[in-house]
């Protein structure tokens, strides 16, 4: 069984370091300059497969991540979730995207505020991490933007093509959720296969035994009973219908695989996110396990441990070096890779959604607005709306 490493989160509100050192959370204008997103994150979409069946499988103890909450805004456009692994973008409750970033690669902030993507208002969820963001549609259909140095784009455009635009992946059709890596980008079928495009890296981040690189959809070795797929820099991990975990590449755990192997100590998970060299998992009880190392040098618990204090999650979400959870309530805890790291909690408002970056950090907000802060520039909260 996972031990517990962290001391018990008092009911007082707690700000992080960088806010605390302020003496307050302050809201300054959208235009306040951050640092870019990055690393990976899940969010997870539902509905019943191409023939009628369920759109996950049925099994022990797994099941599809929870549903994003509804914000209570009334506004035209409300946010209802970030875009995992590169928060740079917002999807709307009417399906459409918005972007505070701009450029090829969302490489450049927009001092305007948020700016509606054209040809986008079917979208379920998003996910980027350093040279793509990928849209799922409510189609089951992926679509990509950025530079397609490994294939990331699948045959969308040829190796070495960039694209400013969002392109539609002809051969990557019947997704149900979705997560983008480094250079790869991995989907749950409806069925319970994860296929898996794009590399290479030095880990073997596909999942199949031979293959480094591929434009075309590619189906992970053994796994048929997926419900949910967390891509990171150079591992990829999913969630089983059973509620077991298996990762493949350069493992948290230590090791490589090139197949997908079992994490050993995690049960009744119901989430999953994948940080740089950590993961998480929201287990069904409400309480997170993380493994991995540090990236600020400590090697980190190589076996999962809970995170003492957070025992109500409702969603997860790991970065690069810092995982966010939300709890009961829309409260909001964030806390360090450390296996002595202690949550804090973050006054930014009911939160519905959250998703953890390269170093900025942006939440969806009941009040359908945007609340997003860099640990590396004072922890400064900007929100603004949609």
């Amino acid at each position: 069984m996972p031990r517990s490493i962290v001391a018990p989160l008092f009911s007082t509100v707690a700000l992080p370091a960088a806010l605390a050192a302020c003496g307050s959370v302050e809201i300054v204008p959208y235009d306040t300059p951050g640092a870019t997103g990055g690393g990976p994150a899940v969010v997870g979409t539902g509905g019943s497969g191409a023939d009628g069946e369920d759109a996950f499988p049925t099994g022990s103890g797994g099941a599809p991540p929870d549903p994003v909450p509804a914000p209570s805004c009334t506004a035209a456009e409300c946010a209802v979730s970030v875009a995992a692994g590169a928060p740079k973008c917002a999807v709307a409750a009417s399906g459409k995207v918005f972007c505070w970033w701009g450029g090829v690669m969302l490489e450049e902030r927009l001092t305007g505020g948020p700016v509606e993507r054209p040809g986008l208002d079917d979208i379920v969820a998003a996910s980027g991490l350093a040279e793509q963001m990928c849209f799922l549609h409510a189609t089951r259909r992926v679509s990509c933007q950025g530079f397609s140095h490994e294939g990331q784009l699948g045959q969308a455009v040829p190796v070495g093509v960039s694209s400013a635009e969002p392109l539609m992946l002809r051969d990557v059709k019947d997704v149900v959720q979705l997560s983008s890596g480094h250079h790869h980008v991995c989907g749950v079928r409806s069925l319970g296969k994860v296929i898996c495009w794009g590399g290479p890296s030095p880990a073997p981040v596909l999942g199949v035994e031979g293959v480094g690189q591929t434009q075309a959809p590619i189906a992970v070795t053994g796994l048929d009973d997926a419900v949910q797929v967390a891509a990171s820099v150079d591992h990829t991990c999913a969630l089983r219908a059973t509620g077991e975990v298996a990762c493949w590449g350069w493992l948290t755990t230590g090791g490589e695989a090139v197949t997908a192997v079992k994490v050993e100590g995690v049960e009744g998970a119901v989430e999953i996110t994948a940080g740089w060299t950590h993961d998480c998992a929201r287990l069904a009880s409400g309480k997170v396990v993380c493994w991995g190392g540090d990236t600020q040098g400590d090697d980190g618990a190589r076996e999962p441990i809970h995170v003492l204090g957070v025992d109500d999650a409702i969603q997860v979400s790991a970065g690069y070096n810092r995982t966010c959870a939300v709890r009961q309530g829309g409260r909001l805890v964030c806390w360090d890779a450390s296996s002595t790291a202690t949550p804090q909690e973050i006054d930014t408002g009911e939160v519905v959604h959250v998703s953890v970056g390269y170093d900025e950090t942006c939440a969806a907000l009941a009040s359908g607005e945007i609340a997003c802060w860099s640990w590396r520039d004072g922890g400064d909260v900007r929100v603004f709306g949609l």
